[in-house]
């Protein structure tokens, strides 16, 4: 059961004002759903199935709908179906009782009075079984509904026994002496009680089981369901009220026709009677009879018209002559007072004024008194007078209305075919204008609502449909407006937020490039506009580097917020006196303060002291880096304590390691071991180690490039799930310096391309001799480049000239990038000496000068770009 919270107000007025299961219902719903019920009461009553006799078993049948009232709409919906049910029950046992026992009903007290109180006290009884369902379970719930049922079965048979009894008493009728022991001794009203309590259960445990699954589809139903539920509902009250009216006209006119069988009849008999006596008189006027063979012959006469004469098979005639029965079909009758026959069946005893009604009475058959539970059956009667005779005829219910239930029958399989079509064509309508444009506009709106803002909705089938759809698209049109501007924005914000991320992270390669004791190279792919990965590196004085990768717990925004916050807490502390472990426990505390979302983060810290190789570190819980070591990768395994942010009394301990001169230390974050591909397979920790192993000797920058170019090989297009970060130092060699210029491809773009080249050389102190080698060599090519690359285009094109310096030997490597057509120079044949310039082909003694002066050239096809690399030491 849904308990409304009424039925938990403690007293009799929380009682009263109990809503029922169905309380929290729409006002729309709970008014329909109670006018079905007394719709259904009323129907019950007029067509007589409100009160069955079962063998000796008086079963009141309307006891279900105002239980059922009191159960699903609360105490006083149930009073107010009990008293509109009782009122009809009052006015059909007045007009149309189907026996003696239901004519009790005519009384108020015995229909009105007893019916509302029979709403108000089950609707106290289930409330009180609410309550306890609620306090004690579903089980010893349902035991107090049952109990609930069976005290209002006996209430209502107690009850009504009292008023019948009563009313016997005022018309001096026959009343048992002991009411108590004939009440709890009378086998009719046991069954009765028992057929009635059954009655009651049923039906609260039904409208108890349509209450739960009404409660457990909230939500689901669709249209159509609804609509076919709410007309179903509506077509049953049509047809009970077809139906109650349909008996009733059936009834009255069963009624009108047997009064016109018994007028007849009476009609017939005073005929025969008249006959008689004109025939008698006429016998003693022309005879010489004696008066006492007159009235013999007289006798004779008159008693035998009615006894020849029943009225249908179970009828009676009775012809009375000075009030006492002369001559009847019902031999019993003979010889008794007219009166106290005709009287013993009426309810309010004999009535002159009966002689005039031109409508038959109703009489209860068998000719003996009424008794309590005892009555007989139902009949309909006429009586009048002729001269000193009075004549009374009479049909049994039985035959008057022996029609009525084939009628009844025809009429009802009429209407049900007819209110059956009505449902089916209402539904095929419905479907047709309502439903089949609602399930495209649905349709529709589902691809909307997975985010296909493309889709419009085009049902036009009505002046409704059409201002629909058009107000669909238009707020459609507006969303996707709307997204695409709020896109557009929160786009330029996160442009915003990666920028200031980016700039917070050292970009500038190398970092110190007055430093030569150590190379260091790093690099962030965030899985979106901004991450929570993260890299540092500084100098904390003139021997030592701090270092550091880390890894924040989530993504985007927030991630990046706890970020910033994470890498000035860590750069401050590192650059204090603090030693490492410390540092990191005076940060982790920092970031544990107001941390409210419960964000954390890992962290791999160093410091490298750069003049004798000592390295310091630290693990706050995360993936362990790889060190190169005599051109072997091995992983560095430590345990150094939790992440940081989660608990501020966290220790951390620090690892010490001697490195050698050469040797490189490769950190990174979960989002290169944990890059998944299309057949959702992790990139992983071993082949992360055997890609070291295929490249033993790349320098930082390389290596990192490399590997990140690796894991996004491997992803092969699915979408990268974590942010990617990678951080290499190789120790004990001087840093890559890099340098990188785009010109058009044009000869008055050489001077800036060597300019460009010569400020780097320049600062490596190169021979001149060296540099006027590599001028020729990189003249020669970049002329080549504005020649033919680009021959037969409308534009210059571009050219792009990088360059690489490394100390140990220095070594500067120049690599330039043409998207010209295909061209390899290396694949020209050195030339002959030449006998004349003439003689010269073009192109080929340039080169050929250009691989003479330079130490190294390659040339590789990259997509659709020709790469030319010459390298030179020094």
């Amino acid at each position: 059961m849904a308990a409304t919270g009424q039925a938990n107000k403690r007293g009799i007025g929380g009682l009263l004002k109990w809503r029922g299961l169905m309380g929290d219902a729409t006002r729309g719903v709970r008014i329909t759903s109670i006018a079905f019920l007394i719709i259904l009461s009323c129907s019950m009553v007029a067509t007589q199935t409100n009160y069955l006799v079962i063998g000796s078993t008086h079963v009141i049948a309307v006891l279900a709908p105002i239980t059922a009232g009191s159960l699903l709409f609360g105490t006083m919906s149930g009073a107010i179906i009990g008293t509109i049910a009782g009122l009809a029950e009052m006015l059909h046992a007045t007009l149309l009782p189907l026996d003696a026992y239901e004519a009790y009903f005519a009384a108020p007290t015995n229909s009105v009075f007893l019916f509302a109180l029979i709403g108000i006290v089950m609707g106290v009884l289930f409330a009180i079984a609410d309550r306890r369902r609620n306090e004690r379970g579903d089980l010893q719930g349902l035991l107090v509904l049952a109990s609930a049922c069976l005290t209002g079965s006996v209430l209502f048979t107690f009850v009504f026994s009292v008023s019948v009894n009563a009313i016997n008493d005022l018309l001096s009728l026959s009343v048992p002496s002991d009411l108590l022991s004939d009440f709890t001794g009378n086998r009719e009203v046991i069954s009765q009680i028992v057929a009635d309590f059954i009655l009651m259960m049923a039906l609260s445990t039904t409208a108890g089981a349509l209450d739960r699954n009404i409660d457990a589809l909230k939500g689901e139903h669709t249209l159509r369901a609804t609509f076919q539920g709410w007309l179903a509902v509506v077509v049953s009250m049509a047809y009970l009220i077809t139906a109650a009216l349909g008996y009733t006209f059936i009834s009255s006119s069963c009624l009108m026709s047997a009064n016109n069988q018994i007028k007849g009849q009476i009609d017939y008999l005073a005929g025969q009677l008249e006959r008689s006596d004109q025939m008698l008189e006429g016998i003693a006027r022309r005879s010489q009879f004696t008066s006492a063979r007159i009235e013999e012959l007289h006798e004779s006469t008159i008693g035998g018209i009615a006894t020849g004469l029943p009225l249908g098979e179970h009828g009676v005639s009775v012809i009375a002559e000075d009030g006492t029965i002369v001559s009847s079909s019902e031999e019993s009758f003979l010889g008794q007072s007219f009166e106290e026959v005709v009287g013993n069946g009426l309810q309010d005893g004999f009535d002159e004024s009966i002689y005039d009604r031109p409508m038959v009475t109703r009489w209860y058959m068998g000719g003996s008194k009424l008794e309590y539970l005892r009555a007989t059956q139902v009949g309909y009667m006429r009586m009048s007078k002729a001269g000193n005779y009075q004549v009374m005829a009479a049909l049994p219910a039985t035959e008057v209305f022996t029609w009525r239930s084939r009628m009844m029958i025809a009429f009802s399989l009429v209407f049900i075919a007819l209110f059956a079509t009505v449902y089916v064509q209402a539904m095929l309508l419905l479907k047709n204008v309502v439903v089949r444009g609602i399930d495209e506009t649905n349709a529709t709106l589902k691809l909307i609502t997975q985010g296909d803002l493309d889709q419009r909705v085009s049902v036009r089938d009505s002046v409704e449909f059409v201002s629909l759809s058009s107000g669909i698209n238009a707020t459609v049109s507006a969303l996707k407006n709307a997204i695409a501007e709020e896109a557009g924005r929160i786009d330029r914000d996160l442009s915003t937020a990666r920028s200031i991320q980016e700039s917070a992270l050292p970009q500038t390669f190398p970092p110190f490039p007055e430093v030569d004791a150590f190379d260091i190279y790093a690099s962030m792919s965030p899985a979106r506009e901004v991450g929570g990965d993260f890299y540092d590196f500084f100098l904390l004085d003139n021997h030592t580097l701090g270092f550091l990768i880390a890894d924040v717990s989530g993504k985007g925004i927030p991630a990046s917020l706890f970020m910033m916050a994470a890498k000035t807490e860590l750069a401050n502390y590192m650059s204090s006196d603090m030693d490492l472990a410390e540092a990191i426990q005076t940060a982790n505390w920092h970031l544990c303060q107001g941390n409210e979302a419960g964000m954390f983060v890992t962290v791999w810290a160093a410091t490298l002291d750069y003049e004798t190789g000592e390295l310091i570190y630290v693990n706050a819980g995360h993936n362990p880096p790889l060190l190169r070591h005599n051109g072997r990768w091995d992983w560095l395994q430590s345990r150094g304590g939790l992440f940081l942010g989660t608990f501020d009394t966290a220790k951390f301990r620090s690892s010490t390691l001697k490195l050698s001169r050469g040797d490189q230390l490769l950190l990174y974050t979960d989002g290169v071991t944990e890059a998944f591909n299309a057949r959702d397979e992790q990139y992983g920790g071993q082949r992360l180690e055997e890609f070291l192993m295929r490249h033993t000797d790349m320098r930082p920058h390389a290596i990192t490039e490399a590997l990140r170019d690796d894991v996004h090989a491997w992803a092969n297009g699915t979408e990268q799930s974590d942010d990617i970060t990678i951080l290499s130092l190789e120790y004990g060699s001087a840093p890559e310096v890099r340098g990188s210029i785009t010109v058009d491809a044009t000869l008055d773009q050489l001077d800036d391309v060597l300019d460009f080249i010569h400020e780097e050389l320049g600062r490596r102190r190169c021979p001149i001799v060296a540099q006027n080698q590599l001028d020729v060599a990189i003249e020669e090519l970049f002329v080549n480049v504005c020649n033919y690359a680009y021959e037969g285009s409308d534009s210059p094109g571009t050219c792009r000239i990088e360059y690489i310096y490394r100390p140990d030997p220095a070594t500067i490597t120049v690599q330039i990038t043409d998207w010209g057509t295909p061209f390899n120079p290396l694949a020209q044949d050195d030339p002959n000496k030449p006998t004349s310039i003439a003689d010269t082909m073009i192109g080929g003694l340039g080169i050929f000068m250009a691989k003479q002066l330079t130490d190294d050239m390659s040339y590789v096809r990259d997509g659709n770009a020709n790469v030319v690399a010459i390298s030179k030491s020094w």
